[in-house]
């Protein structure tokens, strides 16, 4: 059976002959192609690139409008009002009147309480029983917040003398005389100052003044005997 239909097929088959070459000089007509189909789609319409267009011109009117504006550059500043500057005090609210001249208020700077100043004097004093350095440094921060503690000046005066520097020892002990009267270790200071300068009068006007104000002090029989010597020094 497959022998048969082989025969079948090559009696039956058709052999076409091969294409004749083009003749001499011939040329093939140009391709026509049809725009419509090569035409690239569009995701814009005309109308919607026109709408984008006019957006794109109003922002930029926009975000440059001070240059376009006439005379150019940055607008002109606020005018600010004439006349003396107003001062706000931090330290009065207002209502309240300003501390006097010369009060405590004045001499002791904001937030420096008188329990912080009294501190920072005991640590002080604490470091001069002990031969610190560092007591003079604790001296120098009580002063700074109160200029006239009496405690802090009599300590100033006393690290001056082991110091050697009377002229400094001799200014403390005077304006801690001075401020505090009534304070008898300024006193008892004062007359050690004035004894180590010389001067033995004012020493024992500075050691009686002492006696008078802390009889009963400890030192009170130690100064006894120191206005005894100075008054038989004076009398030589």
């Amino acid at each position: 059976m497959a022998g048969m239909f082989s025969s079948v097929t090559s009696r039956h088959a058709v052999v076409l002959p091969p294409p004749l070459p083009p003749p001499t000089g011939y040329q093939a007509p140009p391709a026509v192609i049809d725009e419509d189909e090569i035409r690239l789609p569009s995701r814009f319409s005309a109308r919607t690139i026109a709408l984008l267009l006019v957006i794109a011109v109003a922002a930029s009117a926009w975000i440059f409008r001070d240059r376009l504006r006439p005379g150019g550059g940055a607008p002109p500043a606020p005018e600010t009002p004439s006349g003396p500057p107003v001062v706000i005090s931090a330290m009065n609210p207002p209502g309240e009147a300003a501390a006097p001249s010369g009060s405590a208020g004045e001499d002791r700077p904001a937030g420096a309480s008188p329990e912080e100043i009294e501190a920072i004097v005991a640590e002080a004093e604490r470091l001069y029983r002990r031969g610190a350095v560092e007591a003079s440094f604790e001296v120098a921060r009580a002063l700074a917040r109160d200029p006239k503690n009496g405690p802090a000046l009599v300590l100033r005066a006393k690290i001056a003398l082991e110091r050697g520097d009377l002229p400094a020892a001799r200014e403390a002990a005077d304006v801690a005389v001075a401020e505090h009267p009534e304070l008898a270790e300024a006193h008892l200071t004062s007359a050690v100052v004035h004894e180590e300068q010389g001067a033995a009068a004012d020493a024992i006007a500075a050691y009686k003044r002492y006696l008078e104000l802390a009889p009963d002090s400890r030192y009170a029989s130690g100064v006894r005997r120191k206005i005894y010597r100075l008054r038989r020094k004076l009398s030589e």
